[in-house]
């Protein structure tokens, strides 16, 4: 059982999702991390975060932005130490949040074998599988221009840091998966009133977890770290591992 309260030096739980799509192959399966709002201080536990990550082994890894609460250069250089040792078969891929405003940043993430996607995307082929990685970048207001450009493929999936992306007008039918962070499930959460503040426009039941739409699935990570007070309450930090297969499923 996970503890009520959670610091920056706290293990993250491992929240686990399985999704089933009728647009993946039958016999492929993908197995996708993510991680999200580190907001890293100097007591952030990294070694502890990427031991989890690095023991699921997964076919990709989604870095799903706010990475650091101040920049420490001790803390940045350890985390893009531990990024460049975990290599999935499929790639490691990462949009950047509201708070990542640093120029050094963009080189970092190149240098640890990370695409970093901004406005832009990525086709990957699986074997028989098909499938586009697309990222938007947290300041970009129109989202209909980039959904235009993406190609026709099995499975698209898009990153956002903030979950209300998906507001936006634009040929959402190409896109099958969202995956973002920024609400932090409300980091503090009360008995009956759950989250208090999600920074997001989705109701604050829709803090965290797996919103369906017709046609697209929505999954919002609680992420790891805290913005402004260093602890999170009956909201523990999470790390996600997302299995995605096909079949009947909830789709």
């Amino acid at each position: 059982m996970s503890p009520l309260i959670h610091f920056p030096n706290s293990k993250p739980v491992v929240e686990e999702i399985n999704l089933s799509l009728h647009s993946l192959p039958k016999d492929k399966n993908l197995h996708i991390v993510l991680l999200s709002d580190l907001h890293i201080r100097k007591n952030t536990n990294l070694e502890s975060i990427f031991s989890i990550t690095k023991s699921l082994s997964p076919t990709l890894l989604f870095l799903l932005g706010d990475y650091f609460y101040s920049y420490k250069r001790q803390k940045v250089m350890e985390f893009f130490h531990h990024l460049r040792k975990i290599n999935p078969p499929l790639g490691k891929f990462a949009v950047l949040g509201n708070r990542d405003y640093a120029e050094f940043l963009p080189p970092l993430f190149k240098s640890a074998g990370i695409y970093l996607l901004k406005d832009s995307f990525v086709p990957l082929r699986y074997n028989s599988l098909t499938l586009t990685i697309g990222g938007i970048d947290f300041a970009t207001k129109n989202i209909a221009n980039f959904l235009s450009s993406l190609p026709k493929a099995d499975l698209t999936i898009l990153l956002s840091h903030k979950p209300d992306v998906i507001f936006s007008p634009g040929e959402w039918h190409k896109v099958q998966l969202v995956v973002s962070g920024h609400t932090h499930g409300g980091q503090i959460r009360l008995p009956l009133l759950g989250a208090i503040f999600t920074k997001s426009k989705l109701p604050n039941k829709y803090s965290s977890g797996l919103i369906e739409f017709p046609g697209l699935k929505l999954y919002i990570t609680r992420g790891i770290g805290m913005s402004k007070f260093p602890l999170r309450f009956a909201c523990p930090s999470e790390i996600t591992s997302l299995k995605i297969k096909s079949g009947d499923g909830n789709e």
